[in-house]
């Protein structure tokens, strides 16, 4: 059975960032989203150690902050969402540059790859945990206008 826990941790955190919610409400909502994690994971006959809920969730936060200074102003105008697909060397630099996977529009996928370029250097690397590198190698990014 392939594991859909990925997928399923980014539509969730994706959903949560939408609308934010009370501390006890988002710490509800980590806490399920692990333990079905877990349990899909157990499902899928997988034993090697997967980002949890909250590893995904922290790592999204972390890019977050971390590409907000690079954003165009305009990026908040219109259909400005825009997923990227990021491959990663295990420093925490772009192994290649981000790739698009859905987008509002050209100009806000192209907004989105210029911030994740120009934040996401070598001297300023996304810092994960590096044990959980092959999680995280290839990580898909949502960046909203409503985020930041």
């Amino acid at each position: 059975m392939k594991n859909v826990f990925p997928s399923y941790a980014n539509g969730i955190m994706t959903a949560l960032a939408a609308r934010p919610l009370e501390p006890h409400c988002l710490f509800l909502a980590v806490t399920m989203v692990t333990l079905l994690g877990s349990m899909l994971a157990a499902c899928a006959g997988d034993t090697a150690r997967k980002l949890s809920a909250s590893d995904h969730m922290t790592m999204q936060l972390l890019i977050n902050r971390q590409i907000k200074p690079c954003l165009s102003p305009a990026f908040g105008g219109g259909n400005s969402a825009a997923t990227l697909r990021l491959h990663l060397n295990e420093d925490g630099t772009l192994a290649s540059p981000p790739q698009v996977i859905a987008s509002g529009s050209p100009s806000a996928a192209s907004a989105a790859i210029r911030a994740v370029v120009r934040c996401v250097t070598v001297q300023h690397p996304l810092k994960f945990k590096r044990e959980l590198y092959p999680s995280w190698k290839v990580l898909d990014l949502s960046v909203k206008p409503d985020v930041y």
